[in-house]
């Protein structure tokens, strides 16, 4: 039968799979063929089609569980066989796996409170079918324990697995018996469930000789715990054929699919939700196939150098790259395994709780003793974020130097791709791999799983490559509604960063614009500056961006302010366009319009005010420029210290009369309707505060706010309030409005200030520090330029560089760095994120016709509940867009609509 024929056979079994009732396991020639005639997922995919797929689930689910258990019983049977792997085993277990990827996200979409999830998969009264005589010893072999090949080797380095599931790393005889028994108990714990074993058998399958790993000379077993590649615990490499990275990618991505039943739960009950898939990969694998598959993963993304960089140009529209379907599916993976229980109390692994070690190595069945440390170490500094899982425990354990290095140089180069490619004369002659969403995720968990990892990270020359993707990511993803997303993350990333102190002296290196590319189009043109520089301006330019994604960029004001805040003790210097942009920034913030349309915008304006009080403090003799620019400012910071409640509505109300008078507007409308009009439209903000569903995606209940709302603007001591000018007293009658003001004034968002809430904070404002340098330095640079006979900055610049303000200025503050809160709102919103960059990745079609047919999308056409998905309309009509981008949002588990 040729291979036409064949397929047309195995469409008719597809249809008999919801047209006829109960079909026998041991029904002659009817199931081989779904584990024969696919050559490739492109084929299980289109033979097997989603509507095909969808009405087996729904129509005849007996046919289903026979389907399920007939392609479970084949990669259990695969995982204990001890016969070297055949080029026909091979193809029926990769089958067997692309089957299961198929049906599984069906399975998790049917609103059943996992019922026949868990008939499949999670009752133990169910077992793989033993259709035949030669079938039933491969069946019952299944049945047994997933880990015979290597029990020894299991049971020995696995304590939390054999401490949880003794049934899955100790006696096989005992094990076998209890799952073939007729009578076993459908609740006993001790047998291993289906999914259980299947999770085990998959990672095992990653492991495997002649299937994903190539044959190690010596070793008998089929399963050796091999790491695949040199980097982060071992020092050689095992030269890995196409056909087993084809393997590789198979598995890892029955492995995600497994992982993405969160997919299909609601952000409401995800903290407390259960994903046994996930739970079971995450604490019952034991401790050396963790370490294996994390370092594996780790190494695979680390080494991951695309083609075409260092040969010659154009060669990736002739040459396709296997090797990025298995980059991407390996931090999908391994970014998924480390979100899973992020939010709970550290915990070590059962077994490890028990017995404490300094080193722990990984020892193993190689011949090699290259891979037998895993680099981890107890004694490593930083706190463990997840307390049950295995993976966030041992990355947790890093510690080398030279590890972190690895890791971080790869992700690096990787991030630096999409901006090295726009860089060449020959347009497109580079293969532009962008990974950044993907990297930027794997980054997160990690920071948040290795503190020691953060304090490498900030290391040059790494860092600077960082702080040009998260800028080059927020900077491009400001107007674009499907990137706010990557936006938030890349803010609450540099707002982590900035807590460390190696990250502010880094900004003080050189700047070269040449070094940014086309990244220097989007802020203004300056030259002879620093990282500070491009950091500083960079953030303004967000800050007043307008457009779709203005409601996102008003929730991120006060991270982008507190990481202008954390590094500003540490900037040496700053250029003469990066101080005016500030001091714009202050004109905004200050205005009276923009302090009365909402409750808490002073916050803004105070963190503004920190920033310049540290540079002129603690940076003085670097920053004239930025002195002379708040010298300037003089009338305006006088303003805002003799600012009272009523002359901020007067200002606001005479504005309102102008306006009206210029656009014809009728004199009755509300003084808060041209907020927007009196001042710059790009910087009328909205505290992130007020709206802490925008932070996080979630609605308004829930607290994703990164900077702590306990803080309050410090208080002056008795001596720095006799350094400021006389405060008028001031009374309700001192202002011809003032009958008609406070009492009845009313922003558009509907805040109405009083004078109780102006006296909070308004003496608070830390202006100390600028009135006195204003005050002494005003009339000294007009005697100096006086004198001189004067006209030019660049003189009085270098007056100011010479003067010195000991004795002046007040003691400067100790400087504290304000620390990104976590929050249960704030890792609900991460893994939809992440879940969302995994969606999307794979509604893309490789450009590669071999690599589209390994990948197929697996999610897309089934009913997510984790978050909406709104196709982006292109130029034809209703279709999506050219780059097949979606809008992501979060589905609303309250009465109140979420915005992205």
């Amino acid at each position: 039968m040729g291979a036409a024929e064949s397929k047309l056979a195995f469409r008719k079994s597809v249809f008999a799979l919801y047209e006829q009732q109960a079909i026998p396991a041991d029904t002659p020639g009817f199931w081989e063929p779904f584990l024969q005639v696919p050559e490739s997922p492109e084929d299980v995919f289109n033979l097997l089609s989603l509507k095909d797929a969808r009405r087996t689930v729904h129509e005849r689910p007996e046919n289903l569980a026979t389907l399920v258990s007939k392609a479970s019983a084949r990669i259990l049977a695969f995982a204990q066989s001890p016969s070297p792997a055949s080029p026909g085993d091979v193809k029926e277990v990769l089958n067997a796996a692309r089957i299961l990827t198929r049906l599984l996200p069906l399975v998790f979409e049917i609103d059943d409170d996992g019922a026949l999830e868990n008939r499949l998969f999670w009752d133990n009264a169910i077992r793989p079918p033993s259709p035949s005589a030669a079938a039933s010893a491969a069946a019952s072999a299944a049945a047994s324990v997933v880990a015979d090949a290597s029990a020894g080797a299991v049971s020995s380095t696995s304590p939390a697995s054999a401490a949880e599931e003794p049934a899955a790393a100790s006696t096989d005889s005992g094990a076998a018996t209890a799952a073939s028994s007729a009578t076993a108990d459908p609740l006993d714990a001790s047998i291993p469930t289906l999914g259980h074993r299947l999770c085990i058998a998959v990672v095992q399958l990653l492991f495997y000789q002649r299937f994903t790993l190539p044959e190690i000379v010596g070793e008998p077993e089929n399963i050796q715990y091999a790491i695949w590649h040199e980097g982060v615990g071992a020092t050689s490499a095992f030269a890995a054929s196409k056909e087993q990275h084809a393997c590789r990618t198979d598995m890892l991505r029955l492995l995600l699919t497994m992982v993405s039943r969160t997919l299909y739960c609601k952000p409401s009950r995800l903290l407390d939700y259960d994903n046994r898939w996930a739970r079971t990969l995450t604490t019952r694998l034991g401790k050396k196939p963790v370490l294996a598959l994390l370092c594996s993963l780790l190494n695979t993304v680390s080494f991951y150098d695309p083609p075409g960089w260092n040969s010659l140009p154009y060669n990736h529209l002739l040459f396709g790259d296997l090797m990025e379907p298995l980059v991407i599916v390996s931090i999908q993976t391994l970014t998924a395994l480390l979100d899973v229980k992020s939010w709970e109390r550290p915990a070590a692994p059962a077994a490890l709780r028990r017995r404490k070690s300094s080193v722990i190595h990984l020892a193993t069945d190689t011949p090699s003793e290259d891979q037998a440390n895993a680099a981890t170490s107890s004694s490593s500094s930083g706190e463990i974020s997840g307390g049950s899982n295995d993976f966030r425990y041992y990355v947790s354990k890093l510690h080398r130097p030279a590890d972190f290095q690895i890791v971080i140089t790869g992700m690096a180069r990787l991030l630096r791709y999409p901006l090295d490619s726009s860089k060449t004369y020959l347009p497109g002659s580079t293969k532009r791999i962008n990974l950044t969403n993907e990297l930027m995720a794997l980054l997160w968990v990690l920071i948040d799983s290795n503190e020691a990892f953060l304090k490498n990270v900030i290391e040059l020359p790494n860092i600077l490559v960082l702080i040009e993707a998260l800028l080059g990511v927020c900077l491009e993803a400001r107007k674009d509604p499907s990137r706010a997303g990557a936006l938030r993350l890349g803010c609450f990333i540099l707002h982590v960063l900035s807590q460390e102190r190696g990250f502010g002296v880094a900004l003080n290196e050189p700047f070269e614009m040449a070094s940014v590319g086309s990244l220097s189009k989007h802020f203004p043109i300056f030259s002879y500056g620093t990282w500070g520089d491009f950091l500083f301006l960079s953030i303004y330019v967000i800050l007043s961006t307008a457009g779709p994604v203005r409601p996102v960029i008003l929730s991120l004001q006060e991270p982008l302010l507190v990481v202008l805040t954390n590094v500003s003790p540490l900037i040496k210097s700053l250029t003469a366009t990066t101080a005016n942009k500030m001091l714009g920034l202050f004109d905004v913030f200050a205005s009276p319009a923009f302090l009365l349309s909402k409750e808490f915008n002073y916050r803004l304006l105070y963190y503004l005010l920190d920033i310049f009080n540290n540079l002129v403090q603690y940076q003085y003799a670097g920053n004239a420029q930025m002195v002379y620019s708040i010298v300037r400012h003089k009338d305006k910071i006088n303003q805002l210290y003799y600012l009272t409640l009523e002359r901020a509505v007067a200002d606001v109300e005479r504005l309102r009369l102008q306006n009206a008078e210029r656009k014809g507007l009728s004199r009755a409308g509300s003084a808060a309707e041209l907020t927007a009009d009196v001042t710059v439209p790009q910087a009328t903000v909205t505290p992130p505060w007020q709206k802490r569903d925008s932070s996080a995606g979630l609605n308004a209940d829930a607290d994703a706010q990164p900077e702590g709302d306990e803080e309050r603007p410090r208080q002056l001591s008795e001596k720095a309030k006799g350094k400021l000018p006389e405060f008028p007293e001031t009374t309700v009658a001192s202002v011809a409005s003032a009958s008609a003001g406070p009492a009845v004034f009313q922003s558009k968002s509907g805040f109405r200030p009083t004078e109780e809430w102006f006296q909070k904070w308004r003496p608070q404002l830390p202006l100390l520090v600028m009135l006195t340098l204003a005050e002494h330095l005003g009339p000294r640079i007009e005697q100096f330029c006086i004198d001189n006979d004067l006209n030019d900055d660049r003189r009085v610049l270098e007056f100011l560089s010479k003067e010195t303000l000991v004795g002046v200025l007040p003691q400067p503050h100790p400087i504290m760095m304000r620390r990104f809160v976590y929050s249960d709102a704030m890792h609900v919103w991460f893994t939809s994120f992440f879940w969302g960059i995994v969606y999307i990745r794979s509604t893309e079609m490789p450009a590669h016709a071999d690599a589209a047919k390994m990948c197929p999308p697996i999610w897309p056409g089934t009913v997510l509940r984790l978050f909406q998905v709104r196709l982006t309309s292109g130029g034809n009509g209703g279709s999506a867009n050219a780059s097949g981008q979606a809008t992501l949002r979060p589905r609303p588990h309250s009465s109140q609509q979420p915005k992205q």
